[in-house]
């Protein structure tokens, strides 16, 4: 059985690029296979992580939960694969969808589709949108087992922890939890907000060429930033000691 990791955070904060890097991250240093789910239906990521793929092309993640019966089989074929990454995949909503396209997920599906993701991969890596109300992100809190806290050095994100961070507790109080923060920007003001964060656990520092990467449709490729590199073999140090 796989290890489940949910990344939570606030809007804006990195999130979804941190669960993409972390895939290769790990796919690359532990040679594992990963599955990585994002859960977002109002900003889907498939179409920033795959561009040049025709949107009708893409399978949704709304149409697996939605069927009657989820199998393996389902699961696999709704998976988008990576070129680059052999045994990784990527399932998510596209850009055909929205809030309304395809039904909330029942319960009953949402914990069978992760648990079969679990049982497909050494690696389930969940990119958790901030609403917990949404039964998929519910779903992803509760059967993860390990939950990275993604913060923004922003008034933004603070007054988002500010207000769900209640909530997430009330969801996750026995979860291993690591909080981080992310400078999306040169200069960040990391030093003058991190103490409104609860036990920051790492900071992924800036780095320029994610920014190109996103607008060029090439997320799924290597970062030469050594000081980011270092911040993302850290992460994955700390999930292997988990495991020990």
């Amino acid at each position: 059985m796989g290890r489940v990791i949910t990344i939570w955070g606030s809007p804006n904060s990195g999130r979804s690029t941190f669960a993409i890097k972390l895939a290769r991250e790990i796919y690359e240093t532990k040679k594992e296979m990963v599955i990585c789910i994002f859960t977002d239906n109002q900003t889907p990521t498939l179409p920033v992580l795959f561009p040049h793929h025709r949107k009708d092309n893409l399978p949704s993640i709304g149409s697996l939960l939605a069927k009657p019966a989820i199998t393996t089989h389902e699961l696999l074929t709704h998976m988008v694969p990576a070129d680059n990454m052999a045994g990784t995949g990527f399932l998510g909503y596209t850009g055909r969808d929205n809030r309304y396209t395809h039904p909330e997920p029942l319960k009953e599906h949402a914990n069978l589709m992760i648990e079969l993701a679990a049982q497909s991969a050494d690696t389930v890596i969940i990119d958790c949108a901030g609403n917990l109300d949404w039964t998929l992100n519910q779903a992803a809190v509760l059967r993860a087992d390990t939950v990275f806290q993604l913060h923004s050095p922003t008034l933004k994100s603070v007054s988002f922890f500010s207000s769900q961070l209640p909530l997430y507790q009330s969801f996750c109080k026995q979860k291993v939890s690591f909080s981080g923060l992310v400078e999306t920007e040169p200069c960040s003001p990391s030093d003058q907000v991190r103490h409104y964060f609860q036990n920051i656990s790492f900071i992924i520092p800036h780095c320029p060429a994610l920014k190109w990467q996103m607008a060029e449709g090439q997320l799924l490729a290597s970062v030469t930033d050594r000081k980011w590199n270092g911040a993302m073999k850290s992460i994955v140090g700390m999930v292997t000691a988990i495991d020990n």
